[in-house]
C-alpha cells in the first residue's frame, strides 16, 4: 500500500519505556491457497533519534563532554540518528476454503464484481475492424482477473487484449476497474 512520505508517530509503552511508533508498511494479501498460513517476517533497517545522556564528572573540562564539541551529528544538542535493524514477529493466518462448484478454468479471483461488454460498432464492412470492449468492476483481486477465452469462427482475426487497470488498495481491500480492449 501507499504509504505517506512523513511517518505519522504515536507514544507507545513496552516494558515500561516510552516509545515513539510510526507504521512504515502496510500491504494488502490475498491468501491463494487454505488453510492456517504463516507470514513470514518483514526486515528492514531505520533511522531511530535517540536521545543521548552526557556524562557529567564535576569537571571544569565538561565543557568537552557536550556533544556540541565532539560530534557533528550531535548539534541539536543531546539528540543522534541512528541506523538499526529491524524486523516483525512471524504471523499466522488462518484461510477459509472457497465454496466447492467453482468452474475449471477458476484462476482464484475473488470478490465481488460487476462485468459488462460492448463493441463500437454493430454494422460492418469485409476486412473491418470492431473493437470489444469488457469492463469488470469491483472489490477483490481484479489483478487476476484474465480475459475470457472468445470461441469465434476461424473467419475472424481477433489479437491479444490491451489491459488498462485503475486499482486502489487500502485497508479495506483492493477495489477500481479493468478493461481488457479486444480488437
Amino acid at each position: 500500500m501507499q504509504m505517506p512520505a512523513q511517518l505519522t508517530l504515536s507514544n507507545e509503552t513496552v516494558n515500561g519505556v516510552n516509545f515513539q511508533v510510526g507504521e512504515i508498511k502496510k500491504v494488502v494479501l490475498f491468501p491463494q491457497k487454505s488453510g492456517v498460513l504463516n507470514l513470514e517476517p518483514m526486515e528492514g533497517e531505520c533511522i531511530a533519534r535517540i536521545q543521548v545522556k552526557r556524562n557529567k564528572s564535576g569537571s571544569p573540562f565538561d565543557i568537552f563532554n557536550d556533544p556540541f564539541f565532539n560530534d557533528p551529528f550531535f548539534s541539536s544538542g543531546g539528540i543522534r540518528d541512528v541506523k538499526f535493524a529491524v524486523k516483525s514477529e512471524p504471523v499466522k493466518i488462518t484461510v477459509k476454503e472457497l465454496p466447492a462448484g467453482a468452474p475449471e478454468s477458476f484462476n482464484g479471483a475473488v470478490g465481488k464484481f460487476n462485468f459488462e461488454g460492448s463493441i463500437d460498432k454493430t454494422k460492418l464492412k469485409e476486412n473491418d475492424a470492431v473493437a470489444l470492449r469488457l469492463k469488470l468492476t469491483g472489490k477483490g483481486n481484479i489483478k487476476l482477473v484474465e480475459a475470457p477465452e472468445l470461441e469465434l469462427s476461424p473467419d475472424i482475426e481477433k489479437y491479444d487484449p490491451k489491459i488498462s487497470d485503475n486499482i486502489n488498495v487500502n485497508e479495506k481491500g483492493a477495489s477500481g476497474s479493468r478493461i481488457l480492449n479486444i480488437c
